[in-house]
């Protein structure tokens, strides 16, 4: 769910598009563009994306990227992705339910309000 992009559309409402730019055999370029509110600018970002497996476990690594297909959109800010990552293992405690670990340090550029923030802050 994490990484199929067209069910994630469906419960991340944070993101307006969402798109592969291109498929390699080690990783994924994607491009991310979410909306924010009145008056900050709306953002947009560009990550190579590597999923790795360590028997039941997943991580999923982002880098900050940059691709030919995805230049600058007026009127959007484009985002830097510092270190990025998810994990999911198994629940130790119930068969039919993961654990998943997310950390994201992105720069988000540019201006924003304080109640932007936290309202970004409440919906991730």
């Amino acid at each position: 769910m994490v990484t199929n992009y067209e069910i994630r559309r469906k419960w991340d409402t944070q993101f307006y598009e969402v798109k592969v730019v291109e498929e390699l055999a080690d990783y994924n370029t994607v491009y991310w563009a979410a909306k924010f509110p009145p008056p900050c600018s709306n953002r947009d970002v560009v990550q190579n994306i590597k999923i790795k497996r360590d028997g039941d476990t997943a991580m999923i690594l982002y880098k900050n990227a940059t691709h030919p297909k995805t230049p600058l959109v007026k009127g959007v800010v484009r985002c830097e992705t510092i270190f990025s990552g998810t994990i999911i293992r198994p629940d130790p405690n119930d068969a039919g339910s993961s654990q998943i670990s997310i950390l994201f340090q992105t720069d988000l550029k540019g201006w924003i309000p304080a109640f932007a923030v936290n309202f970004l802050d409440r919906k991730s």
